[in-house]
C-alpha cells in the first residue's frame, strides 16, 4: 500500500477555506492532516463529495483522492488504542476530546478546539459524522477479510463514523457507526479525504 495523506473537510463550517494542520503524524503507512473547506451545493451529502472527488482527481490527472474505508477510518480514530474511546474508557472525559450533545451548543465547531487522539488527529469523535466509502450491509463483517476489509461493493445506504454534535457522550466510542442514504444530509455531517501519494 502506498503512503497516504488524509484530510478532514469541514463542509458545514464557515467557508473560510483556512488550513488547520494537525500533523504530520505517522500511522502505519499514512500521514494525516486536517483542512477546512466549504461546499456550497448540498453540503454534507455523499453525492456532493463524489463530485468534489471527481474534480480533485481530474485536476491531478490521476485518481489520488478518495474517502477512507470504514476500516481505515477506525484504524486512524483508534490510534493504537483498544478501549471504548480513544481517550481510554472514561466517558466523563468526552468533553475534553469531542463536541457532543451536552457541550456543542447544537452546532458544528472549528477543528482543533478539543484534544487530539494519540496520533494527533482532531475531532475523530463528535463534531461531525464522517462519511466513509463503504456501503452499509448488516452482515458484511461476519464474512469480510480480517485485514483491511474493503467494504461491500454495493448497497442502499453509506456508512458514517465518529458521531456528531447531536449525539450523547456515550456515543463517542471509536466503534460508533451509523448510515445514511447517499443523497441525505444531516446538519452535522462531514468527511475526511484520503490522498494517495504517487509512487515512482
Amino acid at each position: 500500500m502506498a503512503h497516504s495523506l488524509i484530510f478532514q473537510i469541514d463542509i458545514v463550517g464557515s467557508g473560510r477555506g483556512s488550513r488547520f494542520p494537525v500533523g504530520p503524524s505517522k500511522t502505519r503507512e499514512s500521514t494525516l492532516t486536517r483542512i477546512d473547506l466549504h461546499l456550497d451545493r448540498r453540503p454534507g451529502c455523499h453525492d456532493s463529495i463524489r463530485v468534489l472527488l471527481h474534480g480533485l482527481n481530474a485536476q491531478e490527472k490521476v485518481a489520488l483522492y478518495r474517502l477512507p474505508t470504514e476500516a481505515e477510518w477506525e484504524y486512524a480514530a483508534r490510534a493504537g488504542t483498544t478501549t471504548r474511546f480513544y481517550w481510554r474508557n472514561n466517558e466523563s472525559q468526552a468533553g475534553q476530546y469531542a463536541w457532543h450533545h451536552a457541550n456543542s451548543g447544537q452546532q458544528t465547531h472549528p477543528v482543533g478546539q478539543k484534544q487530539p487522539n494519540n496520533w494527533g488527529l482532531y475531532d475523530m469523535a463528535g463534531n461531525v459524522w464522517e462519511w466513509v466509502q463503504d456501503w452499509y450491509h448488516e452482515e458484511y463483517y461476519a464474512r469480510s477479510p480480517t485485514m483491511d476489509p474493503p467494504g461491500p461493493v454495493e448497497g442502499f445506504n453509506r456508512m458514517v463514523r465518529g458521531g456528531g454534535w447531536h449525539r450523547f457522550k456515550g456515543s463517542m466510542r471509536s466503534s460508533t457507526r451509523d448510515f445514511n442514504r447517499p443523497g441525505g444530509q444531516i446538519p452535522d455531517q462531514g468527511f475526511r479525504l484520503l490522498r494517495m501519494q504517487q509512487t515512482n
